[in-house]
């Protein structure tokens, strides 16, 4: 420890080998080492640094499946970059360090265990409007123990909709027509009680403007859109009607009657996208509705 070193551990899960080092504090070096966990085709949640760089001019991030190497370049390669997030598509143990032009390697190793959160079925889906989508079920890694989690529902401007389920398996129920990437958020442990988040894959739905009611559902014209949290509308329904607002993932977040005619003003000040409904008998209007 005088003279910069410490004992540095690394686990050869292929040979079956702990292999103890001594590693100089003052090398090229990841500024963290320690076990991270991801999922297939999902970058770490967080980034590799490097340290003690100083001098090094040309490096190259590179990965195997062996503690010992031989090391590989990631496609497309990834060089001069001083932080890096790598992925894999297929679950299982990898190491990652960072080599110079020089041939130098890092003095540690980072080691990322890619585990199978998967949803089933993973094929995208075509769901018309007056239809249900499948349902899917999501996959649990033995090698983790859930502590909490969640369906989420990615529209195509990237806005995330939380659903509140965290069951193991989830019918989509959309409202919106559009294209959405369904997928489950899951904080996990692994066998020593280390903490992660995971994220399985997306499964993209795309749910149709069309459907048997659809003759009888006009625009409703809403505006401001997008709206700071206040929007007006004029449905012109001569009779009693009752306007409903959703969310990108089909649930009812507002419900309101109203009995007279002419301009009508709601405050909704959650941020996100919605469905605006409105309804008079079989008379429907509908608008997107943005609330920023």
């Amino acid at each position: 420890p005088d003279e910069g070193f410490e004992p540095y551990v690394t686990f050869n899960t292929v040979d079956s080998l702990t292999i103890v080092t001594a590693r100089n504090l003052n090398a090229f070096a990841l500024d963290n080492a320690d076990l991270d966990m991801t999922t297939p085709g999902t970058a770490t949640s967080t980034e590799i640094g490097l340290v003690n760089v100083e001098g090094v001019t040309n490096w190259e991030w590179k990965w195997s499946d062996n503690v010992n190497g031989p090391w590989n370049s990631f496609d497309p390669a990834a060089t001069d970059v001083t932080s890096f997030a790598p992925s894999f598509n297929e679950a299982g143990d990898y190491y990652v360090v960072a080599v110079t032009s020089g041939d130098v390697q890092t003095t540690n190793i980072k080691q990322i265990k890619v585990v199978d959160l998967s949803v089933t079925p993973a094929d995208s889906q075509i769901v018309a409007q007056d239809e249900t989508a499948e349902t899917l079920t999501v996959n649990i890694p033995e090698e983790v123990t859930l502590s909490g989690g969640m369906w989420l529902v990615e529209d195509e401007t990237g806005y995330l909709e939380e659903t509140g389920i965290a069951d193991a398996s989830y019918t989509p129920s959309l409202f919106t027509p559009g294209t959405f990437n369904i997928y489950y958020y899951a904080e996990v442990q692994d066998a020593e009680g280390n903490p992660y988040t995971l994220y399985s894959n997306k499964v993209v739905i795309e749910y149709g403007s069309t459907g048997v009611n659809q003759m009888d559902i006009a625009d409703l014209e809403v505006f401001p859109n997008p709206t700071s949290g206040t929007f007006h509308f004029n449905a012109n329904f001569e009779s009693n009607y009752t306007v409903e607002i959703f969310n990108i993932a089909g649930s009812l977040v507002y419900k309101n009657k109203f009995t007279d005619n002419g301009m009508k003003s709601i405050t909704f000040n959650k941020k996100g996208v919605y469905m605006v409904k409105v309804q008079a008998d079989e008379q429907i209007q509908m608008s997107r509705l943005i609330v920023k």
